[in-house]
């Protein structure tokens, strides 16, 4: 069984208390994310985006040298 550690994003407070209580750490904003990750997944969120090149700065900062950004919309 592998172990790992999940984080999230989530700005409702009620999402997050949930998310937390089944073992998740949540947090309110890209920018307040210190750690590093092998893995950052985007589910139907690149089309919520304002500014993607910063977004997309941002996420490079967060992640690991040989890390994997997995990104999925049903939007074009």
């Amino acid at each position: 069984r592998l172990h790992l550690q999940t984080h999230g994003i989530e700005y409702s407070t009620v999402a997050a208390t949930i998310c937390t209580e089944k073992g998740h750490n949540m947090h309110t904003n890209l920018s307040s994310i210190s750690e590093k990750f092998d893995i950052i997944t985007l589910f139907d969120v690149i089309e919520h985006i304002y500014d993607v090149p910063v977004f997309f700065k941002t996420l490079s900062n967060i992640l690991s040298k040989d890390g994997l950004v997995i990104l999925l919309t049903g939007n074009n």
